[in-house]
């Protein structure tokens, strides 16, 4: 009530903090607030070091393949990928397949955040056979045991990892081809800009920093209503591209490697933000 600004995570996060759904009891005095609430969305380390440096990653790639003396420094971040998905299909028990679509899920198993729900009516619905989904994280336990249920009828097709492991989590950005965030609320998240490091594809719901880091169909998929159905046509529609439009997707994932989410964009607002303040004399005004 006594601050000069507010500020968070991404511009649309600003925006539903006024609604009731978002504002958790807040909206009402936000409301009157407005022209007071910035969004500056969340930046990470810019650094493609994570594919070619990370002891984890097996195989190292980037953007392009990079030579020293004839000998393969880098791999191609398709080359890459597709030495990587190997490895883990191996490592985690997965059947050994190169053109079947590899879709993961990072981070905390929780229902009532990340759309744990919707993700498991559309698992129980489509043909797992067709996909391969790997899962790491650590929460619930009911959700957990439902996840670790349905994977016993899929052992071939379905990994789940619940527990935290940084080592791990770098293997399936490496070796995935999509990664699913279907939040049902995000201030800003970060998995997306990571993954996006490693041309690994970000299928996500259209809310908070999720919307503003993502544009449908450039460097990711967008889905507007929160439910499985809507979740399953996203899901569908990249895996179409994936399989039989290769131009096109190998577009979205250049652009994904290019997008800036450098801390640089972020600092240069906050900075701004600062010194409008600082240098008001009626910073509310």
């Amino acid at each position: 009530m006594h601050a000069d600004i507010i500020t968070t995570v991404s511009p649309t996060y600003a925006k539903e903090i006024l609604t009731e759904e978002f504002g958790a009891g807040l909206n009402e005095y936000l409301v009157g607030m407005e022209g007071r609430i910035f969004g500056i969305l969340n930046g990470i380390d810019i650094d493609f070091s994570h594919t070619t440096h990370n002891a984890a990653v097996k195989y190292p790639y980037s953007p392009s393949e990079e030579q020293i003396n004839g000998e393969i420094k880098y791999y191609d971040w398709e080359e890459g990928k597709r030495l990587n998905k190997r490895f883990l299909q191996k490592k985690l028990g997965l059947k050994v397949k190169n053109d079947i679509p590899m879709l993961c899920f990072i981070g905390r198993i929780d229902a009532n955040q990340k759309g744990l729900d919707v993700f498991h009516t559309m698992l129980r619905r489509i043909d797992q056979s067709e996909f391969q989904i790997v899962i790491l994280g650590s929460g619930d336990p009911d959700w957990e045991e439902r996840y670790k249920w349905l994977s016993t009828f899929y052992p071939k097709n379905i990994s789940c990892n619940f527990l935290f492991d940084d080592k791990l989590a770098h293997q399936i950005y490496a070796a995935s081809d999509f990664i699913l965030i279907p939040s049902r609320y995000e201030p800003c998240g970060l998995i997306q800009m990571i993954a996006m490091l490693f041309g690994t594809i970000p299928i996500a719901h259209s809310t908070g920093g999720l919307k503003d880091s993502i544009k449908d169909g450039y460097n990711g998929f967008l889905f507007s209503k929160y439910n499985s159905e809507a979740l399953e046509n996203r899901v569908n529609k990249a895996v179409e591209i994936w399989k039989n439009d290769r131009t096109t997707f190998e577009k979205i994932v250049q652009h994904a490697f290019t997008t800036d989410f450098s801390w640089d964009k972020s600092a240069e607002k906050y900075l701004a933000l600062y010194e409008r303040i600082a240098g008001s004399s009626n910073p509310r005004g």
